[in-house]
């Protein structure tokens, strides 16, 4: 009696000239605050135990949500295999859902700050070597009707299993009642093996998807970024600088920069993690992985540095982007390596550090073997110490004096 009662009582009284029996249910109901339920089951005066197996039972209450909106709710169940459902709700649309023997349908209406929604989804499954599949999306500005089409776009995709090893689906696309969109094709196999592709297609564009930001991550997130910073202070403090007379010097300089930022670098690294373990790792493989890169940086700054003083510009330019590229795809082949956790990848990051290494002495070798001085036949100011095209200084100002 608190949350409401369930009593048999009679609902047709019968006629007996005509031969109709009386009819009693077992009526059930509850009402609280949250829920406002419903049943009413048939009985026969006859045969109190004999159901009606041709009648449903419904239920209706109304379903609160957290945020207070409350949703009605209209719910059939037949006997047999028969569901009926019918969710309204004043801001969220109306949805319905039938399940039966033929199969299932649902229907979904929302409504968007901008837009009205409508998906239907459907499935039948009229005998053992037919199985029907639709999907379709309706959407239309907020102050036009969905059932207007001249106003909606609409896309379907579906299709049927036709129970021997082939699935022919079909996708089309509409605008304001217009056909853009019109595409037919087949699929073969079982619906196992198809399910089978289907996952496998997803996990393999997962497994790219995580290549690619990988791969965009390490060689241009961490190497184009780092090795840039260094290319640009060797560049402006020794590749222009009068220092700079012998060919073996721009290595120098950029090893010693290099070492810098690893310095600073590894600092970071361990200040914020705090552990022996990281400062070993970093001192065996980062830092001499710096130096190398370095090197190959100033190999292209000494061939870029030639061709200067030949004045054949083209190929200096050419040079000077070898400078920061050559290094920037070595520092990304090695991060790469490391970040992307695979075993194999160990593999093959041991064996690019072991001929990086390898390479990086012979560059060095090949440097100092042919080491030679630096002609200048431009001359450089000697308060600053960089290139001067005039008698003037473009950075400090200075003036030369003309040579009497």
């Amino acid at each position: 009696n608190q949350v409401g009662f369930i009593q048999y009582k009679k609902i047709y009284k019968g006629n007996k000239k005509k031969g109709y029996p009386a009819t009693y249910a077992y009526i059930t109901e509850i009402h609280n605050k949250d829920i406002l339920f419903s049943n009413t089951r048939k009985v026969y005066d006859n045969d109190i135990n004999k159901i009606d197996n041709n009648n449903y039972y419904s239920y209706t209450f109304d379903i609160k949500r957290e945020n207070g909106d409350i949703d009605h709710v209209d719910l059939e169940i037949g006997d047999e295999i028969n569901l009926n459902m019918c969710i309204l709700s004043k801001k969220y649309g109306f949805s319905s859902l039938k399940i039966n023997f033929d199969g299932l349908y649902m229907c979904f209406k929302s409504k968007t700050d901008n837009f009205n929604i409508e998906e239907v989804v459907s499935y039948s499954n009229t005998n053992d070597f037919l199985a029907n599949y639709f999907y379709q999306i309706k959407y239309c500005k907020k102050n036009r009707k969905i059932s207007d089409n001249r106003y909606v776009t609409t896309r379907e995709i579906g299709g049927y299993y036709n129970g021997y090893n082939k699935l022919e689906l079909f996708e089309k696309t509409w605008v304001n009642n217009y056909l853009i969109k019109n595409n037919n094709f087949n699929v073969a196999g079982s619906i196992e093996e198809m399910t089978k592709k289907h996952e496998m297609g997803i996990s393999a564009f997962n497994h790219y998807r995580f290549l690619l930001s990988k791969i965009l991550y390490a060689f241009i997130g961490v190497a184009l970024v780092e090795e840039f910073s260094k290319w640009i202070f060797v560049f402006w403090q020794g590749y222009t600088s009068k220092r700079f007379d012998e060919i073996y010097d721009i290595i120098v300089y950029s090893v010693f920069v290099s070492l810098g930022f690893a310095f600073y670098e590894n600092f970071l690294y361990v200040f914020n993690y705090g552990n022996v373990k990281t400062a070993f790792l970093r001192a065996i493989l980062s830092i001499p992985a710096h130096a190398c890169t370095a090197i190959f940086m100033g190999y292209y700054f000494c061939i870029a540095k030639q061709f200067k003083l030949k004045n054949r510009k083209n190929s200096e330019k050419y040079n000077l982007i070898l400078s920061l590229m050559v290094p920037t795809l070595l520092h990304g082949i090695f991060d790469f390596c490391l970040m992307i956790g695979y075993v194999w990848f160990l593999v093959i990051f041991y064996i690019f550090i072991t001929i990086l290494y390898i390479n990086s002495i012979r560059k060095i070798k090949g440097v100092s073997k042919y080491n030679q001085a630096v002609i200048h036949k431009s001359k450089y100011c000697p308060n600053c110490g960089r290139l001067l095209n005039n008698s003037v200084c473009q950075y400090c100002a200075h003036i030369e004096e003309k040579e009497k």
